[in-house]
């Protein structure tokens, strides 16, 4: 990050260009025992639609498409390790945010449990914070290709979740 700060942000940022960082900073990046934090302003244009606004739930991750488009698959699927993936988001909302529609908590587990998948969506009228907390669990590194089929369907209904919106009206 040192060496290249617009090419960290630009992992931030994804392939969308409508997203400008601003006060970027980085908190316990020395300090080992401590979880790594990134803080930011940014705006973004988004999706609206009359008197609707719509928030995705996956800003600034990894989590914006599924990897396994085609129904089959002949080899095996190696993800390469075991994850762990958190994604946690605290927006502060304008005062007079109306939240029309918050993405219902879920759980989705494959048959042998081995990825699991989380999300709850939280808005605090009082304090105008918005917390959308998703997460990702993957026990097991290596799937053949005869589990394909449940592995397809897991992440097809998993990327319908993560494609629900947080819906503002304008009030």
């Amino acid at each position: 990050m040192k060496n290249s700060p617009s090419r960290y942000l630009k992992g931030f940022r994804g392939e969308s260009e409508s997203i400008d960082i601003d006060s970027f900073l980085v908190v316990n990046e020395e300090v080992d025992t401590l979880p790594l934090q990134h803080k930011f302003v940014f705006s973004s244009a988004v999706n609206s639609t009359g008197d609707y606004t719509f928030i995705p739930t996956t800003l600034f991750s990894e989590l914006d498409g599924n990897p396994f488009l085609s129904k089959m698959r002949f080899s095996n699927v190696n993800f390469g390790y075991r994850q762990k993936v958190y994604l946690n988001t605290y927006i502060s909302m304008p005062e007079g945010t109306k939240i029309d529609a918050l993405p219902k908590p879920v759980r989705l587990a494959n048959s042998d449990q081995s990825i699991v998948f989380t999300r709850q969506v939280a808005f605090d009228d009082k304090s105008g914070k918005l917390v959308s907390r998703i997460s990702v669990e993957m026990k097991k590194s290596l799937y053949d290709a005869d589990e394909y089929g449940a592995l397809y369907e897991f992440y097809k209904k998993m990327y319908e979740y993560l494609g629900e919106p947080i819906v503002i009206k304008k009030s």
